[in-house]
């Protein structure tokens, strides 16, 4: 059986963590619906959706197989760290997303697509 996973951070075509999608099949760029915001933890993003103010996330649909999967999950340490759940994106059903799992801390910047510069204070 195959999913349709939405990738927003390292897993995107050209960054570090892009070997986990090799073998898989690459759909789309797509951007979310506007429920959605992007954190910047540093070397990787975390993705959460908000009741309000939310952003339209930017990304990659790839179709995926259960063993790409299951490595991606014990990569992304769920449910740990990081929850995969249905995100909404138009013109698509039945894709997942990686969503952060953890208190966000005050004041962490937060955007519509990673990498993105933090502004100079």
């Amino acid at each position: 059986m195959r999913q349709l996973l939405f990738v927003y951070g390292t897993l995107k075509r050209g960054l570090q963590n892009q070997h986990f999608l090799d073998e898989q099949k690459f759909v789309a760029e797509v951007k979310t619906l506007p429920h959605y915001r992007i954190y910047h933890f540093g070397w990787h993003p975390g993705m959460i959706e908000v009741s309000a103010q939310g952003l339209a996330v930017r990304g990659e649909i790839y179709e995926v197989d259960e063993q790409a999967l299951s490595k991606m999950d014990e990569y992304e340490e769920v449910p740990t760290f990081f929850i995969r759940k249905p995100v909404l994106i138009l013109g698509f059903e039945n894709v997942d997303a990686y969503y952060f799992n953890r208190e966000i801390p005050a004041g962490t910047p937060f955007s519509d697509h990673w990498p993105f510069e933090i502004p100079k204070s």
